[in-house]
């Protein structure tokens, strides 16, 4: 992205409100191209950006000149009236660069620029909106050690070889990613593309997410700085830095508090928290006497949680509350999307406590998923699967696992 094109386009508007009786377009012009001189940091493709129409776009204007030293077909010669004179205008030597079709809609969408009189070739406006993006370049130096980055997080620079520079890494997400983009990196080690995309956030505000995938490396070597500090394979370290760098970037930028997101989940890939359904005939009898609890021994409800999330397609950065009620409890998902009830001697009371809540917030397109093996008893299960439906759940909505 162009370094300064957000904020250019911010100033623009700010401009082109204050329009009205006494600030015309032309005063509007005349403000934003002295602001634009006025910064020193923006560079001369930048600056070429100098001109605001009356919708606010900011745009530099370029040539609509037939480009190739072949000469244009003859649709690329039909002449076009200018607005004030109603007379043909002057055309390029070599054609225009659009057809007739394309310039005729151009200048309905007011892109084209006209001269004085007919006598001026047409223009046309190049949106900086866009235009926002810059090629990205073959090579990128940087000749900064990551083992810096690390250090400036008073974590030692001994736990890893050779980790990636932080600004190397924030060049390729400024240049490849938009606003609310998902950076995943694989094998991430010391997560230095986490630090980087957070990083980036506080200096665009935008709203990237990053997802690290790695192997629990065990750290072997007792005597290695990382053993001793109490961490037992990379991801342990990987966790702590991102922590570490949350932090710092806060403590740099108080005023980022409220809204840079530094916050992350760990999640370690397990199997299914699910028992499978096997139909061999000598595993029948062993599946008959276990069906009674089709939950795999050690399961937590935060497991099955999120394993219901995944199975539904969610995100696992979305909200969830919990609520209690009785014995269940009761897992709101993405602001009342999905609720989920776990636990032992569930009553139809949690059921109403879910219509409750689409009541109150006018809840739409609701799934229901209920542990089978958790209620009271089987009239408290059909009764919560009545309750549910009558409070507008369809029957295909409401899931037992």
């Amino acid at each position: 992205m162009k370094k300064n094109a957000e904020g250019m386009l911010r100033k623009a508007k700010q401009i082109i409100n204050k329009i009205g009786a006494d600030f015309t377009l032309s005063d509007a012009n005349d403000e934003y191209r002295k602001w634009v001189n006025a910064q020193d940091s923006f560079s001369g493709g930048e600056r070429a950006y100098s001109k605001i129409d009356e919708q606010g776009n900011v745009y530099r204007e370029v040539s609509m000149t037939w480009p190739n030293n072949k000469q244009a077909p003859a649709d690329y010669f039909v002449p076009i009236i200018h607005p004030t004179t109603g007379k043909p205008t002057k055309i390029p030597d070599k054609g225009w660069r659009y057809p007739s079709a394309t310039l005729k809609q151009m200048i309905l969408d007011n892109m084209v620029i006209f001269g004085k009189d007919e006598t001026t070739i047409p223009r046309r406006k190049y949106l900086l909106s866009e235009n926002m993006y810059e090629n990205v370049p073959s090579l990128y130096y940087n000749g900064k050690s990551g083992s810096t980055d690390v250090s400036n997080l008073e974590m030692k620079t001994t736990y890893f070889d050779n980790p990636k520079p932080v600004d190397l890494l924030k060049q390729i997400i400024q240049s490849t990613t938009t606003e609310n983009d998902i950076i995943l990196d694989f094998f991430s080690g010391s997560a230095t593309t986490a630090e980087s995309v957070m990083k980036q956030n506080s200096e665009d505000d935008n709203n990237r997410q990053f997802i690290m995938v790695q192997l629990p490396e065990i750290i072997e070597d007792k005597k290695s700085d990382g053993y001793k500090d109490g961490f037992r394979n990379i991801p342990e370290i990987a966790e702590e830095r991102i922590r570490r760098a949350g932090d710092k970037i806060i403590g740099e930028n108080p005023e980022l508090a409220d809204k840079l997101d530094i916050g992350f989940k760990v999640f370690e890939l397990e199997k299914s928290n699910l028992k499978k359904w096997n139909i061999e005939p000598e595993d029948l009898v062993t599946m008959l006497g276990s069906i009674q609890d089709n939950l795999e021994p050690g399961s937590t409800e935060d497991d099955l949680v999120y394993e219901i999330m995944l199975k539904q397609g969610l995100g696992l950065t979305l909200p969830i509350e919990k609520f209690v009620v009785g014995d269940a409890n009761i897992y709101k998902i993405a602001f009342g999307s999905l609720f989920i009830v776990l636990g032992e001697n569930i009553t139809s009371d949690a059921a109403k406590k879910i219509v409750e809540f689409i009541k109150d917030e006018e809840l739409e397109n609701v799934l229901v998923v209920l542990q089978d093996t958790g209620f009271a008893n089987d009239s408290e299960k059909l009764n919560s699967i009545e309750i549910l439906n009558a409070g507008g759940i369809d029957y295909n909505d409401i899931l037992s696992i």
